[in-house]
């Protein structure tokens, strides 16, 4: 039974969090799942642990504030596990405060799980450079996290990597006795599994839970680097399951049960290195010299039940406890992208419940610098909440109420928000699988005389988003600076549509009023649209995140502007006739498939080729 005091905390911590009070009195009982009931003004909130009653408190708040006078709710998880998982690794690491009131969010809505994604942001002793000047949590910030979400009835997994993804921290000498290639671990290495120990004790120092996640993803080249040097080509299977048994050894040192990505199993077995080759075959030797972990089946970008039900059952074959990661799309630059995440998270949601998963969570990635506020991806998160609820009842509207009343956005806004990622159906395929294609950061950050998008007309686009700005405007959610940010985003994206298109046919033609349109006024005006835009993000920024990199995203506001001002000069030059030609705009564009050129992904922007763009 929880207690009248623990109560009290969950509800004043859910109550404002949605902008409801209540003084009326609440008398809690204990009741299997979730039992709301209020009749004649008496409130009675049944709940088994601290998640129900978080929720519980939500549907009767939810349930008032529709002007309801009596009402009873009974839900029951189909789901025991059911969380997110946010990215720290990849530039933004959020504050302490950030990550309690994510957790208020997650609770309200009956979540129950949350992973921190930390490659190297957290602080190990005898290992200085171990997230150097990249905003490391402390152990004691960690505790805090930790107890917060456990006052809240959210379990927090600690989510490392213990093979692969560790670059930043591989650039410091003092990782050179550990490393196989430049992101790889070297297997085999007493070294490396004294690294791994260091990881895995600080997290049983900061965290309670009996669960850990140790990574081992996308770990391409293992074998290929330093390894090879000294002991030649291994069979990678081999190679892998000796390391897995290490590290899963070191995990019952300190009283974890781990769990992995399942990627690297599957690439193995196909002959195109591909994870979802739906032909790819695991040796049966092989899945049998697999130590005693769970296997996470993560699948972002899949809009078919019949995909995720073949990919579930080829995970089950390996005979081992499998979680599902899905993703809620914030890796995408600037936005997120709400409306795939709706295409593509339900029909994974749909067959979890059919296929009788236990344990999911959404990814929200940051690829790229984090220059999307990972609070703008709160829309998401319903998908994977009322599916643990409702099971393979859960409609599109008990979703969409619970964007609107919990998260404090509004779907059709968010969707429309999702345009600044178009086209990303049916014409954006990659191997088969429906891919991003950056378009939208392509515009915001493309160098205007080089247009990097692949396209000559952007037009189409540009209409997109008037009508997605116009939305927008419209709306009065609960985050006004996140969508007056937003709304400037999309606004130069417009100007940069027209810009792109314009540019060089102006140039062709000999359109000199519009050249002259460009120096005197726009410009100027775009220029001054960035720089907003920038005093706006910055600030964002220190609200949630820790200062370390946000350089990353300031060298990007910086080199665009200053391109500006340098392409004022240039085009000056021209039009007083101190140049003949502008070269940058006398080659012969060509129209280019958007899987020809791709920016963003794990790119670093530091490597600044265009406008801060890596190829």
């Amino acid at each position: 039974m929880i207690s009248n005091d623990t109560f009290s905390k969950i509800k004043n911590t859910v109550f404002p969090l949605l902008g409801f009070t209540y003084d009326g009195y609440i008398e809690t009982i204990e009741h299997e799942g979730i039992f709301v009931s209020f009749e004649n003004g008496k409130a009675v909130i049944g709940a088994a642990d601290k998640t129900s009653a978080a929720r519980g408190l939500m549907l009767m708040a939810k349930n008032i504030f529709e002007g309801k006078k009596s009402f009873t709710i009974m839900e029951k998880p189909c789901f025991s596990s059911c969380g997110i998982m946010l990215d720290m690794s990849r530039g933004g690491v959020m504050k302490v405060e950030a990550v309690k009131k994510y957790i208020s969010y997650m609770a309200a809505l009956g979540m129950n799980f949350l992973m921190l994604y930390t490659e190297d942001v957290y602080e190990l002793e005898d290992y200085p450079f171990f997230g150097y000047r990249r905003g490391r949590y402390t152990v004691e910030e960690l505790m805090e996290i930790d107890r917060f979400a456990d006052s809240m009835g959210v379990e927090v997994v600690p989510c490392i990597q213990t093979l692969g993804h560790l670059e930043k921290y591989f650039r410091w000498s003092e990782a050179d006795p550990v490393k196989d290639t430049d992101s790889v671990i070297l297997c085999g290495e007493e070294k490396s599994y004294e690294l791994i120990d260091a990881m895995i004790k600080t997290m049983r120092k900061a965290f309670r839970s009996g669960r850990i996640h140790v990574g081992m993803d996308e770990t391409f080249g293992v074998g290929m680097g330093n390894y090879f040097k000294k002991h030649g080509a291994a069979d990678k299977y081999d190679m892998i399951n000796r390391h897995l048994a290490r590290v899963t050894e070191i995990c019952k040192k300190y009283d974890f049960r781990p769990m992995m990505w399942s990627d690297m199993f599957f690439r193995f077995g196909s002959e195109t290195d591909e994870y979802y080759d739906r032909n790819n075959s695991v040796p049966e030797e092989k899945i049998a010299e697999i130590p005693d972990v769970d296997l996470v089946y993560y699948d972002y970008y899949h809009t078919d039940e019949e995909d995720y039900s073949a990919l579930i059952k080829a995970h089950q074959k390996l005979g081992k406890k499998i979680l599902f990661g899905g993703g809620i799309w914030t890796w995408c630059g600037l936005l997120p992208n709400i409306e795939f995440t709706f295409q593509s998270m339900i029909p994974a949601m749909k067959q979890c419940c059919e296929k009788g998963i236990t344990d999911v969570y959404a990814t929200m990635w940051g690829d790229d610098g984090t220059d999307t506020n990972h609070f703008l991806g709160l829309a998401g998160l319903p998908v994977f909440s009322e599916y643990c609820y409702h099971g393979r009842d859960c409609s599109l509207e008990h979703i969409k109420d619970m964007v609107t009343f919990v998260t404090g956005y509004d779907y059709d806004e968010m969707a429309a928000v999702s345009q600044f990622h178009y086209p990303f159906t049916k014409d954006c395929t990659w191997e088969g699988l429906i891919h991003p294609n950056y378009m939208g950061k392509k515009i915001f950050y493309s160098d205007p005389m080089y247009n990097m998008t692949g396209r000559s007309d952007l037009s189409d686009i540009q209409k997109r988003y008037e009508e997605a700005l116009e939305v927008v405007r419209q709306q009065k959610n609960r985050h006004p600076m996140l969508m007056e940010y937003v709304q400037m985003v999309l606004r130069i994206s417009i100007e940069k549509c027209e810009i792109l298109t314009r540019l060089r046919p102006a140039y062709e033609n000999k359109d000199m009023d519009y050249l002259e349109y460009l120096y005197e006024e726009k410009l100027q005006s775009l220029t001054e649209h960035y720089h907003e835009l920038w005093s706006l993000h910055r600030k964002i920024w220190m609200d949630f995140y820790k200062a370390f990199g946000w350089e990353t995203i300031n060298a990007r506001y910086g080199t665009m502007i200053y391109r500006l001002y340098d392409m004022k000069v240039r085009l000056g030059d021209y039009l007083i006739g101190r140049i003949d030609e502008m070269e940058e705009l006398s080659y012969d564009f060509i129209e280019t498939p958007h899987h020809a050129f791709r920016c963003g992904g794990m790119a670093s922007f530091k490597d600044v080729s265009f406008t801060g763009l890596t190829i």
